[in-house]
């Protein structure tokens, strides 16, 4: 197996530096492929060197496209610039990919905050996701690059891209939802309040699961933020 990551990035320098030291430390990794949206703060400098820099029009959508349509592995791996691999997760892909029914999948997820809210959240997501997976962007999703392109990748949606790419990979394949956690930053939680924040990711994914479009999803999302 050879195994491209993808990392779609926009003003990440902050965050950046410290993803490609621990990507350099991992086993199994055949390249790193960061896509820059169109940053001003010094991340695509950052990564020159360190990493095959893609510059992409903004969209994460769109720019892990970018990246898979240049990346050299049979497996793909689209992670967030604040999201930490476990040191197995080469061998624990690889080992899921064992089965040639299984076409992609996730790890599940720990965030680095001690906050009992965000813990109880991530345990009942896993529950959930074992009994009816939804790809989601925070656990590091991977895929055969075959499937990935036969499905024809990420459509460009502004909101739920990586829900609606589960849902099109679930019709050639499985999907796997990995034991191995990676480690998120709460973040984004800490800045908009974990209630407030989680209450609302709780409602996308309601809303997407009923089959509302993704253009009012998004009109939701902005809305409501």
């Amino acid at each position: 197996m050879r195994l491209s990551i993808v990392v779609p990035v926009l003003q990440e320098r902050s965050t950046l530096g410290q993803l490609l030291d621990h990507l350099g430390g991992l086993t199994g990794v055949h390249e790193v492929i960061v896509v820059d949206g169109g940053s001003s703060d010094g991340t695509r400098e950052l990564a020159e060197g360190r990493a095959r820099l893609v510059e992409s029009t903004r969209g994460r959508a769109r720019q892990m496209n970018a990246g898979a349509a240049v990346a050299e592995g049979d497996v793909l791996l689209f992670l967030h610039a604040d999201t930490r691999l476990p040191a197995e997760a080469a061998a624990a892909i690889e080992a899921a990919l064992v089965e040639p029914e299984v076409v992609g999948g996730m790890f599940s997820k720990v965030v680095f905050t001690e906050h009992p809210l965000l813990t109880i959240s991530d345990r009942l997501v896993d529950w959930v996701q074992r009994r009816r997976p939804m790809l989601l962007g925070d656990r590091a999703i991977f895929v055969r690059r075959e499937s990935f392109r036969a499905i024809g990748g990420y459509r460009p949606l502004e909101i739920m891209e990586d829900p609606d790419l589960g849902d099109r990979l679930a019709q050639v394949g499985r999907l796997s939802i990995l034991e191995a956690r990676v480690s998120t930053s709460a973040r984004r939680f800490l800045k908009e309040g974990v209630p407030r924040t989680l209450w609302l990711m709780f409602w996308l994914c309601v809303f997407y699961q009923l089959g509302l479009p993704t253009a009012w999803l998004a009109g939701y999302y902005r809305a409501t933020r």
